[in-house]
């Protein structure tokens, strides 16, 4: 069958329709994440209504086989931030202005109203625009596109996307980089971006209605992660701005390139942009060092560094910037995080480990004037490699050399579980103790609440994962960590978005050791009233697990469908427990 190319008419309200049946995807390989502020949506709605000419969205059909049945799904290849406006607009996350003043879409006119209250996805906020505006827009027109591609689909799809963002201005220098090659460099570089950005997903392929929960959050609206937990933002990098125009990625493209290919790699556009050019010989060069080292090892190495550099100054309770510049808008900071990035990673690949935070940053602060200050004023080449230098031989006197500690699958099942993004937190739940930490007494609401969540865990079908996990020990936001850190005067060990705190500190409060800790808790878990074959799972399969120096208990959770909690079902929705009505 040959390739075709259908062009038409179609309504928003026809567009909703399919994204709200998940029926329409982003391919996070080479679509960029959402950027509009609240201002670019509302114009690109007004036009709707106003019928403005507006460019086409270009969909890509394939066929998906469901209970014997053939479905149409669609795969965006341009239009990403118009149909999220769209899909925003008519869920009625944010209004347009109406004869004076700003009103919102009325949620009657939404297909699927009654889910989307029902499951608290949207709530109707007023005032509500009249009938005939919220009409005009089910009803407005907007051309589409859509290839059929039934031969070398995925390759067409790469092509016609490339050619698209190209040829315009839309796209910052890396967008373009990145759209124009989507090779084993520039997917380690989106992969390690999205792990530091917190918006990381296992999988590529993305509903569009869950885009905006695994987008920051953009200026005037409320979904997504907050930008001030970012990476960059923290240690004052970047502004929000910044992100838009992929200058997080950038950045790790030049860090990554210098770690493949070593000394050898100087920093310039042209040699950056060659990165991108799959013909060039730095292209085949860097991907050699990619197949060599295997890209999953060298994701989970970069992603590593990044925390180590978290954790560095966390313990002195502080960031990259105001640690070690005086002046907040000091020259070169995106310099000084390469080379130091590159000091970290050669020192790792020659086993050596930082076992002391605080000794890390103090040597950071020490050798201020020899390393980071001379890259403020030259950044060029040569200073850069005597930085390196300087770097390696001071850090390595504060680290120890140590033999690799086996990889366990526990080790690699925590760093999964996470790394999970918002729309992925079905299958973890995480709980930093099992205390109060006024007292030290058991929260036996808190026990109570683990209990409803095993089972819905339990009647929660994952599909790609074989298990549910609650895990104890860890904080996911920042004010239960810094309550935490208040009581027990203790650290904790920062991994993506998260803070592990780990068990130890509660558990030897109250019992002097985790294992009569773990022993009570078991003891609990046994009188509550959860459905006898999945409670006799969980406590066989419970463990403490050591990550990175830190004690997690692990409870799984295996699919039953029927699990029971006081003769009540659950079920997991995104990172809620809720209660199945009978009917």
């Amino acid at each position: 069958m040959s390739d075709k190319l259908d062009v038409k008419g179609w309504t928003a309200e026809a567009l909703f329709i399919l994204m709200w049946k998940n029926k329409m995807f982003a391919n996070r390989c080479y679509q960029r994440k959402l950027v509009w502020d609240l201002q670019e949506n509302q114009l690109f709605i007004d036009s709707l209504l106003n019928k403005y000419p507006v460019p086409s969205i270009i969909l890509s059909e394939y066929e998906v086989e469901n209970a014997g049945d053939i479905d149409e799904n669609y795969e965006i290849i341009d239009g990403l931030q118009r149909l999220n406006a769209i899909a925003l607009f008519m869920q009625g996350k944010f209004p347009i202005e109406y004869n004076g003043e700003f009103m919102y879409y009325d949620l009657h006119y939404c297909p699927g109203a009654e889910n989307l209250t029902a499951n608290q996805q949207s709530q109707q906020e007023k005032p509500v625009l009249p009938f005939d505006i919220c009409n005009d827009l089910r009803y407005a027109q907007i051309p589409v596109v859509i290839t059929m591609q039934r031969n070398e689909r995925l390759e067409k799809i790469e092509l016609i996307f490339n050619r698209i963002n190209s040829q315009g201005r839309k796209l910052s220098a890396h967008d373009i980089r990145q759209a124009n090659n989507i090779g084993p460099f520039a997917d380690l570089v989106r992969r390690v971006a999205t792990i530091v950005r917190g918006d990381y997903t296992y999988d590529d392929r993305i509903d569009i209605l869950d885009m905006p929960k695994i987008s920051l959050r953009s200026q005037g609206l409320l979904y997504g992660i907050d930008p001030k937990s970012s990476f960059w933002i923290r240690h004052k990098f970047f502004q929000f701005s910044n992100f838009r125009q992929s200058k997080d990625e950038e950045l790790l493209a030049i860090t990554l390139a210098m770690c493949l290919l070593g000394d050898g790699f100087r920093v310039n556009t042209r040699n950056l942009d060659a990165l991108y050019d799959s013909e060039s010989e730095l292209s085949k060069k860097v991907t050699e060092s990619i197949e060599q080292f295997g890209k999953l090892k060298l994701e989970k190495e970069f992603s590593d560094i990044i925390i180590e550099i978290d954790n560095i100054f966390a313990s002195v309770d502080s960031n990259f910037s105001e640690y070690l510049f005086d002046n907040a808008k000091t020259a070169n900071k995106d310099i000084c995080f390469s080379v130091l990035f590159y000091a970290l990673y050669s020192l790792r690949r020659k086993k050596f480990v930082m076992l002391d935070y605080v000794d890390g940053a103090k040597t950071l602060k020490k050798n201020c004037d020899s390393t980071f200050s001379l890259l403020v004023s030259d950044g060029s080449h040569e200073r850069k490699q005597k930085v390196i230098g300087v770097l390696c031989a001071t850090l390595q006197e504060v680290m120890t050399k140590q033999l690799p500690r086996q990889r366990t699958k526990d080790d690699k099942l925590l760093e999964e579980l996470l790394s999970l993004s918002p729309v992925e937190l079905q299958i973890v739940d995480f709980k930093i103790g099992l205390t109060y930490f006024r007292n030290n007494e058991w929260n036996d609401i808190e026990i109570e609440k683990i209990g409803k969540t095993l089972v819905a865990m339990a009647n929660t079908n994952y599909k790609q994962y074989a298990n549910g996990y609650v895990i104890v020990g860890v904080a996911d936001n920042e004010k239960t960590y810094n309550d935490w850190k208040v009581i027990y005067g203790q650290k904790a060990v920062k991994y993506g978005r998260h803070f592990v705190t780990g068990i130890q500190a509660e558990a030897c409060k109250k019992y002097q050791n985790v294992d009569e800790f773990v022993r009570v808790f078991s003891d609990k878990l046994k009188k509550l009233a959860i459905s006898p074959d999945l409670l006799g799972y969980v406590l066989e399969n419970m463990r403490v697990v050591d990550f990175h120096g830190k004690d997690l208990l692990l409870l799984p959770v295996q699919y039953t469908g029927n699990s029971q909690y006081e003769n009540e079902l659950y079920r997991r929705e995104f990172s809620k427990t809720v209660k199945v009505t009978r009917n």
